[in-house]
């Protein structure tokens, strides 16, 4: 009997996502077609029809010049489709386009996301963070702005929330899948050879010392994650750990009073 990896199971690398977010993308990947189809399927598509989509044209622009750019939904850091939002490959076009366009004076962010791929987050922050520079960036939490989607949040000037927005869960997440009481039950073992010149190269999670190494790992991307928000909110990093949830998301006003946004209003 074989037992055979999908290479983009979540398990393979860390996440900036919600406890929640990601067991929803976990069930969604176990229906098939990996991150592409579960993308796809959360927007309605099938895989076939969402390959052969037509490009998006450029941000949404209102009459009185404001740009408005989504960052909603389980982010990952490349478009799996010509129309895929949910990418900080296409957020980070459609910011690029608002700051070259004459008619565009201002950008908001309007987010809705428990946030998604470590991968390529801290770059498009970057890029918010920067763009404050060439023309007012602003960011509104419709439902929540969790993990990956605070910290892009983060990087605007100002960061508005309505009543009941979730804001937070700063934090990283890798999970591994212990296969070994599967494997027994149906007399199946799995081996690894290492090379010799790596031999941390498939460290075991169930080991103290494996465990350790992995912990280290989260760590310190947790670590940029959190010097990155702290960069953004001007305020000392300890802060950020001390006040802003400690993982957990915060609502409303009890994230503006933590710091995490700056009032409480609606969209329009």
């Amino acid at each position: 009997m074989t037992r055979t990896h999908d290479r983009n199971q979540p398990e393979t690398e860390p996440w900036v996502l919600t406890r929640q977010g990601y067991e929803a993308m976990h069930r969604g990947l176990q229906s098939g077609g990996g991150l592409l189809g579960f993308k796809a399927r959360a927007a309605g598509l099938d895989v076939e029809a969402a390959l052969g989509s037509a490009p998006d044209g450029i941000v949404d622009v209102t009459p009185t010049g404001v740009a408005v750019i989504p960052i909603a939904g389980s982010l990952t850091a490349r478009a799996y489709w010509p129309t895929d939002r949910a990418s900080y490959e296409w957020i980070g076009s459609q910011l690029r386009s608002a700051l070259r366009d004459p008619m565009v004076q201002r950008v908001v962010l309007n987010v809705d996301s428990p946030g998604g791929q470590v991968t390529g987050a801290d770059a498009l922050a970057a890029e918010i963070y920067a763009a404050r520079d060439v023309k007012p960036v602003h960011a509104f939490v419709q439902g929540q702005a969790a993990s990956a989607a605070y910290w892009l949040a983060s990087a605007a000037e100002q960061i508005f929330a309505g009543r009941t927005s979730m804001l937070g869960s700063i934090g990283v997440i890798w999970t591994f899948t212990d296969w070994s009481a599967y494997d027994a039950t149906v007399g199946v073992q799995e081996i690894d050879i290492v090379s010799s010149q790596s031999p941390d190269k498939a460290v075991d999670p169930t080991t103290r010392t494996g465990r350790a190494k992995i912990q280290a790992t989260v760590d310190q991307l947790a670590g940029v994650f959190v010097a990155d928000v702290a960069r953004n909110r001007d305020v000392a990093e300890a802060t950020v750990v001390s006040d802003f949830g400690q993982g957990w998301v915060l609502v409303g006003a009890s994230a503006v009073d933590a710091g995490l946004a700056d009032g409480i209003t609606t969209f329009e």
